[in-house]
């Protein structure tokens, strides 16, 4: 029997629940029993003649017992539904929970597919193990023990040739658990292979068809279909072997039972009476025992997915919520930021990002960041997010080193409008409340209107009701971040954040974004990362990174006057042009 102490814990709280679903299962297994005696005593005043009115009563208590047992099983079905949606809606929020404290850091190194597939259908997967096999056991163990005192209580041997044969239907799967194990893992992992696949090529079939690569990316997904498929008939090949054999030692075990009632009987060891419910009772001493052989796949199946949850649940956090204090930003009047000796390296052997990297940004200053490709300029905001942890080295706001902030707190400082936005699958309001879920109607048409996208929602037939479709692709990419930064503009941080905002469109959307980001940054300390260098032509003071080092300092205009890194930068990219 499967017993597993780590998936038992994720039953706090339904255990109760679990055991109630197990007596209605020792209920249906009763009925069962009253149904063999009944039938028994029934056939036995068939042969003895018994009229009409003696046979009566067992007819209807017959009818009842069937009656009895369809209304159980119905409402043990609907009740193990009940428990299992519990049991999933609680563990899917502990995951996405995890994946939100786990954050980048972690999401960087795994596969959206596989992540899909294991807050899916791997929590589905333990539906089996739940609801149907654990259950089961207690089942199993109470009503086959049950059966097994009554079959004890008519002949001693009896009893024995029963619990040998009954020991080999209930311990048969434990022989094949090394190997099923094995073909359940290979299975699982061709699951979520395959899974994440399909998501890759539902995302990038624009590029797919665009380079003619649709049949070879056809190709490797039917590849990865044969090994699910060769991994799923190699599992149901050792599942139905281990059931086969346990309804084999089932069905010797009945045969045997009887052959050897049926001998006492003609020997008067036992009354006829006895055979008779013999007769209907032996296939129900080894129904529970059948039964739990049936569901010992779907609940393997359900633990071997379990591992892959709790790879995610026991994954090590790199950031920890450890802060205690709050920065309320409404009474500082700005904010100032400071990254002093900081060092860092996306992993513990790898090249290093920055080594004591010193700058601040004082109150309300609208600092630009620009570089090389490589240079680090993206990894500053991911520090000063938290998304990364410094090795060495702190990040400090008004004095507050940003580590004894709750992350609640950082984050509420800051507002992010980047080179790819992400609109979620819904309309645009709703993306919009993301922001400020307090947000009224007439704040939501204020934001629009600064951002210049209001016109344009207005114009649409269910206005700010639109589904903005998946990632927002249903618009423009001018759209896309005009609506991110009304988002920005809803969220009132005093920090502002512009990572590449301008990049990815063209020049006359990237007129009317300049200007609406310009009002978003009025009275903010803002770090814009900047990819066009005209875009920061005004900001108070640019910072020029080169191999993770600032190598220069200064306004737009005195940078060039210095004839140095930055002024090859400008020309280099006016070339381009």
């Amino acid at each position: 029997m499967m017993i597993h102490k780590r998936v038992l814990e994720l039953t706090n709280g339904v255990r109760v629940s679990i055991a109630c679903k197990a007596l209605l299962g020792i209920a249906v297994s009763g009925t069962y029993i009253l149904q063999a005696v009944l039938l028994g005593m029934t056939v036995d005043l068939l042969y003895e003649r018994s009229a009409f009115s003696v046979l009566l009563p067992y007819t209807v208590c017959l009818i009842a017992a069937v009656t009895a047992r369809l209304i159980l099983i119905y409402v043990n079905s609907v009740y193990g539904k009940k428990i299992i949606g519990k049991i999933k809606n609680t563990l899917r929020r502990r995951i996405y929970a995890k994946l939100l404290r786990l954050g980048p850091a972690f999401l960087d190194d795994e596969r959206t597919g596989k992540l899909g597939s294991t807050m899916v259908s791997g929590v589905d997967y333990l539906e089996g193990y739940l609801t149907m096999y654990l259950p089961q056991v207690l089942v199993c163990i109470i009503a086959c023990s049950a059966m097994l005192v009554y079959v004890f209580s008519v002949h001693y041997l009896l009893g024995v040739v029963s619990t040998i044969a009954l020991l080999i239907v209930l311990f048969s799967p434990v022989v094949f658990g090394k190997v099923l194990s094995k073909s359940s893992d290979e299975h699982w992992s061709a699951y979520r292979e395959l899974t994440a696949e399909i998501l890759d090529g539902i995302q990038g079939i624009v590029t797919a068809k665009a380079n003619n690569a649709q049949e070879r990316l056809g190709s490797y997904l039917k590849t990865k279909m044969r090994i699910l498929f060769s991994q799923t008939m190699k599992n149901l090949k050792i599942n139905l072997t281990e059931v086969g054999i346990a309804n084999f030692a089932s069905g010797v075990g009945v045969s045997f039972t009887l052959a050897l009632a049926a001998l006492l009987t003609v020997q008067k060891a036992i009354p006829v009476s006895s055979l008779l419910i013999l007769l209907f009772m032996t296939n129900e001493v080894f129904r529970p025992a059948a039964d739990l052989g049936t569901y010992f796949h779907q609940g393997f199946m359900g633990l071997t997915a379990s591992s892959g949850i709790f790879a995610i649940l026991d994954e090590k956090e790199k950031i920890h919520d450890s802060g205690t204090k709050i920065l309320d930003a409404k009474d500082t009047g700005g904010l100032e930021i400071t990254y002093k000796n900081v060092s860092f390296s996306y992993s513990d052997n790898g090249h290093p990002v920055f080594q004591n990297l010193n700058f601040t940004a004082t109150k309300n200053e609208k600092l630009a960041v620009v570089g090389e490709s490589g240079s680090g300029k993206t990894t500053l905001i991911n520090l000063l997010l938290r998304f990364y942890e410094v090795q060495s080295g702190s990040i400090y706001i008004n004095g507050i080193d940003i580590k004894d902030l709750t992350l609640a707190s950082l984050r509420s400082l800051m507002t992010v409008v980047s080179q790819e936005t992400y609109l979620f699958n819904g309309t645009i309001k709703e993306n919009l409340l993301n922001a400020n879920k307090d947000a009224d109607e007439a704040m939501l048409i204020q934001a629009c209107k600064i951002a210049h996208i209001d016109s344009f929602i207005q114009s649409l037939p269910k206005k700010y009701d639109t589904k903005v479709g998946e990632r927002g692709l249903n618009f423009s990419g001018g759209q896309r971040q005009r609506i991110a930064i009304a988002r920005a503009v809803l969220k009132n941080a005093p920090i502002v954040i512009l990572d590449e905002a301008t990049s990815g469109v063209d020049t006359e959307n990237e007129d009317e974004i300049k200007h609406s980001l310009s009002i978003l940054l009025r009275g903010r300390t803002s770090i814009t990362i900047a990819h066009r260098l005209n875009t920061i032509e005004d900001c108070d003071r640019i910072l020029v990174l080169r191999r993770g080092k600032i190598v220069e300092s200064g306004t737009h205009r005195d940078l060039l006057e210095k004839n140095g890194y930055y002024k090859k930068l400008v020309q280099t990219q006016q070339k381009s042009l």
